[in-house]
C-alpha cells in the first residue's frame, strides 16, 4: 500500500510512529502506519527545511522554526501539547538541535556565530558557546544521549565538540527517562552523526 502527498518538500525525517515534513513555510506531521495528518502548522522563510525532533518514543518532541523570526516552537508529538513561543536569536533560525530526553533543544542562526542552548521547558537560555561563523559554518548540530556534550559539524568537515553543564541530579533524571542504565562512551553518538553526513 502506499500514499501520494503532493508537498514542496525540503526535508522529511522518520521517528518513532511519526513522520516530520518540512516545506517552505509549514511543518507537517503524519502517522507513519496510516499516513494521516496529525498536525500542521505555519513557519518562518524555511527553505533549507530545518526542525529536530527526539527519537525517544517516551519524549518524542519536535522543535521547528515559527513565523516570527528567531523564534522556536516545541510540540510533544506523543501528548500533542504544544509549548510557548521561545524568543531565541534576533536573525532566522539557520540550524536546530534537540536532546533525546527532550529536555533541552539548541539553536544557530543565519549568522553562524553563537550557538544557543535551552531549557524545553521554561526556554530559559543555559549556554551559548561561540563557533567560527560565516567563514567556516555550522551544517549539522547533534547532542549526545545524555545532553552533556554537543557536537558542531563545520562546511569543512571539522568536528567541534562542547562541554554542556549537567547536575547530577540532571544526569540522573535524563537517564532514567531514557531508561539508559550503563551509559556507553560520550562520545559514541559522534558514529552516528557521521554516518548521517555520508
Amino acid at each position: 500500500m502506499s500514499s501520494t502527498v503532493k508537498l514542496k518538500l525540503q526535508s522529511l525525517e522518520v521517528a518513532p510512529g511519526r513522520i516530520v515534513v518540512a516545506c517552505p513555510l509549514k511543518v507537517y506531521v503524519l502517522d507513519s502506519s496510516t499516513f494521516t495528518l496529525m498536525y500542521a502548522d505555519e513557519t518562518h522563510d524555511n527553505r533549507e527545511g530545518r526542525f529536530a525532533v527526539s527519537q525517544q518514543s517516551n519524549t518524542l518532541t519536535l522543535a521547528y522554526p515559527r513565523t516570527k523570526q528567531g523564534s522556536v516552537k516545541l510540540v510533544n508529538l506523543k501528548e500533542w501539547r504544544e509549548g510557548p513561543l521561545y524568543s531565541c536569536h534576533q536573525s532566522s533560525i539557520r540550524y536546530l538541535g534537540i536532546t533525546d530526553s527532550a529536555e533541552r533543544f539548541c539553536t544557530c542562526s543565519v549568522k553562524f556565530t553563537v550557538v544557543r542552548v535551552f531549557n524545553s521547558e521554561t526556554g530559559e537560555k543555559l549556554q551559548q558557546v561561540w563557533i567560527s561563523g560565516k567563514k567556516d559554518p555550522a551544517v549539522r548540530m547533534r547532542f549526545s544521549p545524555e545532553g552533556d556534550w554537543l557536537a558542531v559539524v563545520t562546511s569543512n568537515g571539522s568536528f567541534k565538540v562542547y562541554s554542556i553543564y549537567l547536575t547530577e541530579k540532571e544526569k540522573i533524571s535524563t537517564r532514567k527517562t531514557l531508561q539508559i542504565e550503563n551509559p556507553v562512551s560520550a562520545f559514541s553518538f559522534l558514529s552516528k552523526l557521521s554516518e548521517s553526513l555520508g
